[in-house]
């Protein structure tokens, strides 16, 4: 095999390994940002509900500002009474002086009152500035969780492909290129079928065997599915074909793949089918017969 040709061979799957990173990244952004959204949206909902309680609170004080001073007016206003009243009987004095203190007694209430609402707005700030904290570590937090998760998957995947590799070492009928194994068609399937030919089943259950191997390696933590990616080349269908197009041809070898792989134990939850008829051949913009094959991928599941 030519220099070029190895070139072209590694070149989707470099672009594919890519491709994994960056929707790794943009989704790890993505969670980091709504996370931050709606963290913000929490100190937004408390500095209005402060700002609410400061404009009451300004409000009752001034309310409370007047109450005293026309308590005061009217204190004195009876105090000069007292002095016009000083010939009049013991009761109607005494009935004036018992006025004049739930007037006191009243305007002291309204003190109380308004120093608890000071209070309030004191603990209100304070309680809201403790939440900023722990807001701003749990970020932190979420932070590194997210890193971590990232290096373990990477790295479970990295240590994946190679023992793989070395239990599939010198087997003609699968290849690494890049991060995926390719297996070709006609070593798995009759021409125009969707069936998984004898040689194909030997194959497979070879795979089949090491990745359950494998897989035992993978930390549980770290949620992996195996992505069956079915790829036709681009030649017309037989009009006795019972498949439309490539694109359902496709799609069922993926699913006929996926189906052997589970009754060879692989767990189902971990195994994804998928079809791309002849829109991915293996050099972009060339088209060959060797872009009829099956494409096994390890890759992080999304949900």
């Amino acid at each position: 095999m030519s220099n070029n040709s190895l070139e072209s061979s590694i070149w989707p799957g470099f672009v594919d390994v890519l491709s994994a990173m960056l929707m790794v990244v943009v989704l790890v952004f993505t969670m980091f940002a709504l996370s931050n959204i709606c963290l913000q949206y929490t100190i937004k909902e408390k500095e209005n509900s402060l700002k609410n309680s400061k404009i009451l609170f300004e409000q009752q004080s001034m309310r409370w500002k007047k109450d005293a001073l026309r308590a005061r007016n009217e204190s004195q206003a009876l105090n000069k009474k007292l002095k016009e009243l000083e010939n009049m009987d013991q009761k109607e004095m005494q009935r004036l002086l018992t006025l004049y203190s739930n007037l006191m007694e009243h305007l002291e209430l309204q003190e109380k009152n308004l120093e608890k609402v000071r209070q309030e707005a004191c603990r209100a700030e304070a309680w809201i500035q403790e939440k900023d904290k722990k807001i701003h570590l749990l970020e932190k937090r979420i932070e590194r969780l997210m890193e971590e998760k990232i290096k373990q998957l990477w790295k479970s995947r990295s240590e994946f492909l190679e023992k793989l590799r070395v239990l599939l070492e010198g087997r003609k009928d699968v290849k690494l290129v890049g991060d995926r194994f390719v297996f070709q068609s006609e070593v798995l399937f009759e021409m125009g079928s969707a069936q998984v030919g004898p040689n194909g089943k030997e194959a497979l259950r070879s795979f089949a065997i090491a990745l359950k191997k494998i897989a035992l390696l993978i930390p549980k933590d770290v949620n992996w599915v195996l992505r069956v990616d079915g790829h036709t080349d681009r030649h017309l269908l037989k009009e006795s074909s019972k498949f439309k197009n490539n694109l359902e041809l496709s799609i069922a070898r993926a699913l006929a793949v996926v189906a052997f792989l589970k009754e060879q134990g692989v767990p189902e939850n971990r195994l994804v089918a998928a079809g791309f008829g002849e829109f991915h051949p293996l050099k972009p913009g060339q088209f060959s017969d060797k872009d009829r094959r099956i494409e096994l991928v390890l890759d992080d599941k999304k949900i």
